[in-house]
């Protein structure tokens, strides 16, 4: 096979189905095999699969194993000689595929490739990003990357300052959709299941990096990101876990000092986002709604960073 393409859905059944039938429109002219890891879904996810996509291969591993423990079991039975692993509220356009193919053919030293990342509307959702650092991260918490969006050092995290409109090497490419060469991941190995879901893509990232592959985005191949296929189903827990993943992440790949440093600046950031939301509740009644569930939400947040014990 050329493209062997992993799907991990949680509950995710609509857009499964949107996904599955946009992949393949886009398989023309190539050899690709469809992956589906089903981890535990009770929406009728697995049985839309079997009756509606009966080529598709179907693992359903019976229990929620998160991102990267899903992504794993796909990329155990993956054969092509490149594997995309792309999230389930993903929809590909019809010549992503041999786009993304045609490039890392012609560029033997990618391991990773992302494409262009588009919103339901069309506008560019994040596709990239800088490598989390101390001081970055600080800078993000105080809004100076919002303030100064055009900035290389104020928005070098989530790089404000880029249009996403040329090719260039990055430090990561976005997890909702990866193209990795498997020659590259039998030297890098697998996502770390150790985080259920979020920082493997920056860790993912940050390996291929240590082994020599270069990590490029992509835009010639665009794909439509809807956000939330599976997370929008406990809003809060993925929250909570975005940050503990964060904060796990800067654990595995920086000294204990700097680890500190940055839960320190997590919380610092929490609390901001807490007060700010607070003072919203009080001054604007009809958006109280929505102002109850961030500081719910930071709460939480605040609590897990303090409290847990999180490590690598």
């Amino acid at each position: 096979n050329d493209v062997s393409v992993v799907i991990v859905s949680w509950n995710a059944r609509d857009y499964l189905k949107m996904c599955l039938q946009s992949i393949a429109r886009a398989s023309s002219g190539l050899a690709v095999e469809v992956i589906v890891v089903d981890n535990a879904s009770s929406d009728g996810s697995p049985e839309m699969v079997e009756k509606e996509f009966p080529r598709v291969r179907l693992i359903q591993t019976g229990a929620n194993l998160g991102f990267a423990g899903g992504n794993n079991k796909g990329i155990e039975h993956a054969t092509g000689k490149y594997v995309f692993l792309i999230n389930s509220d993903v929809e590909v356009g019809e010549d992503t595929f041999g786009k993304l193919v045609g490039y890392l053919d012609e560029n033997p030293d990618i391991g990773l490739l992302g494409p262009k990342i588009l919103s339901a509307d069309g506008g560019i959702q994040r596709s990239s990003m800088g490598f989390p650092t101390v001081e970055n991260s600080l800078y993000r918490a105080i809004a100076l990357d919002r303030l100064f969006p055009n900035s290389r050092r104020f928005g070098s995290q989530l790089m404000t300052f880029w249009d996403h409109n040329s090719t260039r090497d990055v430090d990561v490419v976005n997890g909702c959709f990866w193209a990795a060469r498997v020659d590259a991941i039998k030297q890098v190995g697998v996502l770390d299941d150790r985080f259920f879901m979020y920082g493997e893509d920056v860790d993912w990232c940050r390996r291929f990096h240590q082994q020599g592959w270069r990590v490029v985005f992509y835009p010639s191949a665009e794909v439509i990101h809807y956000g939330a296929g599976s997370s929008s189903n406990a809003p809060q827990r993925f929250y909570v876990q975005l940050y503990r993943s964060k904060l796990m992440m800067f654990q595995k790949h920086s000294s204990p000092v700097e680890a500190t440093l940055y839960r320190m600046i997590l919380l610092f950031h929490q609390t901001i986002r807490m007060s700010a939301f607070s003072v919203l509740w009080i001054g604007k009644p009809s958006q109280r709604k929505g102002a109850a569930k961030k500081v719910s939400a930071s709460v939480a947040c605040i609590r897990s960073l303090a409290l847990g014990g999180v490590s690598s």
